[in-house]
């Protein structure tokens, strides 16, 4: 099943705020009255998540615990959450990720990972938390995490397999969905433009 972002799950937190107001006039719900409900409802939803699964990659609000999605943690929910920080502005706690991130982060595990969601949450959040910051580590991790995922495009049609290990560069999965596979060509494109290289080799 495809994990929500945690953006997906503020919304589905306040739509409720907001279907109270469905009956009031338009004026009485201006777009600043809905930027702050949706901030509020992001700060409540980080500081859950930092309280109760830092560093994990993701957190089970119900149970106030975290679950990982593989063997060992990616730190999903924080590289995801970097760009959002930042548009929020919540400049001290993306500046403060940011650097847990480059001070913690390593790709280099043993571990099968979905090259789909991989690509969408961690190469995307890392892609455009770099562009923001000009964190050169950024860029660098980026790179390791794309490399380490090209292995998946060695294919008979071009097409990538669904999992590759991290590691070994071993892969698995002959079966994916196009939609999926068509979405890689924006934080591969986006890489590719940034480091001069088709490849994404650094």
């Amino acid at each position: 099943m495809r994990k929500v972002s945690i953006i997906l799950l503020v919304w589905m937190m306040i739509f409720p705020a907001f279907s109270g107001c469905i009956g009031k006039e338009k004026e009485d719900l201006t777009a600043e009255d809905i930027a702050a409900k949706i901030r509020g409802e992001f700060w409540f939803a980080w500081k859950g998540y930092e309280k109760y699964a830092w560093g994990h990659d993701e957190l089970r609000p119900l149970t106030r615990t975290y679950r990982d999605w593989y063997e060992e943690p990616l730190a999903i929910t924080i590289i995801d959450s970097l760009d959002s920080l930042y548009l929020l502005d919540f400049k001290s706690e993306f500046e403060n990720a940011v650097n847990w991130v480059i001070n913690n982060i390593s790709f280099d595990k043993d571990i099968d990972v979905q090259v789909f969601e991989t690509n969408i949450r961690l190469l995307g959040g890392l892609i455009s938390a770099y562009q923001i910051s000009g964190e050169e580590e950024l860029l660098i991790l980026s790179i390791d995490l794309a490399n380490r995922l090209l292995p998946a495009f060695d294919s008979p049609t071009g097409m990538p397999y669904r999992f590759v290990n991290l590691k070994t560069g071993k892969v698995s999965g002959n079966t994916s969905n196009p939609a999926e596979i068509g979405t890689l060509s924006l934080e591969f494109g986006t890489l590719s433009k940034l480091t001069k290289n088709p490849l994404v080799i650094g």
